[in-house]
């Protein structure tokens, strides 16, 4: 029997997560720098639309942030598997800390302009990449494999709760502010305190997050060109070769491209269709963060009674329902429950995937063959936050949201080889 129909998790013996000081620090980290980067995502969009009056630049600004990652992320993760992991990701978050408060100093002195917030957002997005294939690859070295798929529940479970708090913060420092140009500002400065908290977080973990013999081997080859290129072509053909991993990219990148676009159609049906104010708006996602918590605290069991495969189905049916819903709604409580399932299995099939993968890539891989599939994954969401501020312009927001709960349903027939696969192996 295959991996992907035995259990994805089964803890025998009671977690020790919390005694484990190195990952309470990333864990708080995380979770800081996550509820600052939830509150920048739910204005910016906002911020736009009132500067501009235009999705398709929302849209467009919300992808420039995605497309580093198809330029940087095979790079990023060989310097993952080279390069002390610890350092990349304290210095990512310094950069990102400066970026976004001076978008902040932009802001309060009212020079803002559209080219600012694209740079930063590269910026930003350059340093993301750099950061996340380095977080990912140390992440199992931080906490043991029996913890893996607990610790990466536990974290989706935080992450959502940020998620949950970061629209409410944001539609309130918009409120206290009294105007969408200052509020954005207070949420862009307090974006970087949280990554410069990240920052000093992971300096406080004491443990190495790679091999030190290897990374010691490493320090002194060059680092040219080719090493990179056959680096990275080692990591495209582990997953290649793993059909079972690479079936789950290639569905995950469809999934990640209509799942970007999701937040955004929200945000415009609520306030251009339905004409709901800041504060509603953000109720809709507060709301859609509780159903996502419910998903994280439901996650062990879940993956106790279904196959990975199972869950993938599951998923992408709750997301072309969630979607359906969404397209057609005609108030405020069909939002709210069309945003309610969308957000319900996301932490669910995200660390489930995590924990799937880290448990099959070896430790001197995890950095190149993680970044192979993050930056699968990344491509789909710029082409989906472009697509969908696209179709939000020309077709509105219920064909879109439609649209995107057809493409959902569609996207199982990933899901059919890797079905067709544990039959062959049993």
């Amino acid at each position: 029997m295959s991996n992907l129909e035995t259990n994805t998790t089964k803890i025998a013996e009671k977690s020790q997560l919390w005694q484990n000081k190195n990952f309470v620090a990333l864990l708080l980290g995380q979770v800081s720098s996550n509820l600052g980067t939830q509150l920048t995502e739910f204005v910016v969009p906002i911020l736009i639309l009132e500067m501009y009056k235009s999705a398709v630049i929302a849209g467009f600004v919300g992808a420039a942030q995605q497309i580093p990652y198809l330029i940087f992320g095979l790079f990023a993760g060989v310097l993952a598997d080279r390069i002390d992991r610890k350092k990349i990701m304290v210095f990512s978050n310094i950069i990102r800390s400066i970026a976004l408060l001076s978008l902040a100093i932009g802001c309060i002195f009212n020079t803002l302009t559209l080219t600012h917030i694209v740079i930063v957002v590269i910026i930003s997005g350059i340093a993301f990449v750099f950061f996340d294939a380095s977080e990912n690859a140390a992440f199992p070295k931080i906490v043991s494999q029996r913890d893996l798929p607990k610790a990466a529940s536990l974290t989706e479970g935080f992450v959502t709760i940020t998620e949950l708090l970061g629209p409410s913060l944001g539609g309130l420092f918009l409120v206290i502010a009294g105007s969408t140009l200052l509020g954005a500002g207070y949420t862009f400065g307090f974006d970087a305190i949280t990554y410069m908290f990240f920052a000093m977080m992971i300096l406080r973990i004491r443990v190495s997050l790679q091999d030190p013999t290897r990374l010691d081997a490493l320090r002194n080859t060059n680092l040219g060109y080719k090493v990179v290129f056959t680096d990275a072509a080692t990591g495209m053909k582990f997953l290649w070769n793993h059909v079972q991993l690479r079936q789950t990219a290639f569905s995950n990148m469809i999934n990640c491209l209509l799942l970007a676009p999701l937040g955004l159609v929200v945000i415009y049906f609520s306030k251009h269709v339905l004409m709901n104010s800041t504060t509603l708006t953000g109720l809709i996602f507060t709301i859609g963060g509780l159903s996502a918590i419910v998903g994280s605290l439901l996650t062990e069991r879940i993956t106790q009674h279904f196959s990975l495969l199972k869950i993938m189905v599951l998923s992408n049916i709750l997301w072309g329902l969630g979607a359906t819903v969404v397209s057609w709604s005609h108030g405020f409580l069909q939002l709210v429950i069309g945003w309610g399932l969308i957000s319900f299995i996301m932490p669910v099939y995200f660390s489930v995937l995590y924990a799937y993968r880290m448990r099959i890539i070896p430790d001197d891989l995890r950095g190149r063959v993680g970044s192979v599939y993050r930056v699968m994954a990344q491509s789909g969401s710029p082409i989906g936050l472009a697509l969908g501020g696209l179709m939000l312009n020309s077709l509105g927001a219920q064909v879109t949201a439609f649209s995107l709960a057809i493409a959902f349903i569609l996207n199982l027939v990933w899901i059919y080889p890797l079905n067709q696969a544990n039959k062959n192996k049993d």
